[in-house]
């Protein structure tokens, strides 16, 4: 088990990829702080996930957008574990309107979780580690939209591309501390902020633009976040790790259309 005895904060992760990360890390020996704005869902999925052990999971209601509430984490985690080795800004929201269409109130809002949280997550637990000593690692969820440009996700890309942005300036100021700071970008996943969207025939053109001509599943974004947060990368912060099936590579699954590459030179 590559995280037993580390002491964690997953926001966002009553669902959806943030519990998976939970959900992996528990597996994996880890305690974690199941920080979620859902007082319904996080103390159910939270009992799922001590399921699993051999780690445990506590529950605390955290709004990411509201600077005190995730402090208030931190100082759970500490209270709670003794120490906060772990933390995942994974909390997100997204609208998808076009740029024309975009709302300021939708926009504010957006931002105020997305970037906002992973501000004040950073803060928070950067400050608890750098005072602490020992390092550290500070996971960021970015997004290829970041990096990309899609249609009716302005705002959205806006958050991840200065989440992006941001990560890179906090790994610079935090070597000195032994904190490592960087952010995993998933792809296309089968989440439940996805289930209206993924739709047969949005899945049919996903998997001609994605190489491994599929979505993502939740646990394999949670494996993925357990291994880079694991002290197996010691040498490696401000990186951005695009787990999107090669989309982001090239945004086409070139094999199917290598017949047709054939015929035009002919």
């Amino acid at each position: 088990m590559r995280i037993e005895g580390k002491a964690a904060i997953v926001t966002g992760a009553a669902q959806g990829i943030g519990k998976a990360i939970a959900t992996e890390m528990v597996k994996e020996g880890a305690s974690v702080v199941v920080a979620d704005i859902d007082t319904k869902l996080g103390p159910q999925t939270t009992h799922e996930i001590n399921q699993m052990g051999p780690g445990r999971a506590i529950f605390l209601e955290t709004d990411v957008s509201v600077y005190e509430d995730v402090f208030a984490a931190v100082d759970t985690a500490v209270s709670e574990f003794g120490k906060l080795d772990i933390m995942v800004n994974n909390a997100g929201t997204i609208i998808r309107d076009t740029v024309l269409e975009t709302k300021p109130e939708d926009w504010a809002r957006v931002f105020g979780v997305n970037m906002n949280g992973t501000y004040h997550g950073t803060v928070a637990a950067g400050k608890h580690m750098a005072e602490r000593g020992g390092g550290g690692h500070i996971l960021n969820l970015a997004s290829p939209n970041g990096y990309v440009g899609c249609y009716n996700r302005s705002c959205y890309a806006a958050t991840k591309g200065a989440i992006i942005a941001y990560t890179r300036c906090c790994a610079a100021e935090f070597g000195q501390y032994g904190i490592q700071v960087n952010a995993m970008a998933p792809g296309f996943t089968n989440t439940e902020i996805n289930s209206t969207f993924f739709n047969p025939t949005v899945l049919q053109s996903l998997e001609f633009r994605i190489p491994m001509n599929r979505v993502q599943q939740p646990e394999e974004a949670g494996r993925s976040a357990v291994a880079i947060v694991s002290g197996d990368f010691p040498y490696m912060t401000g990186q951005i790790i695009y787990v999107d099936g090669g989309w982001s590579a090239c945004d086409i699954d070139y094999g199917e259309l290598g017949e047709h590459f054939e015929r035009a030179g002919d």
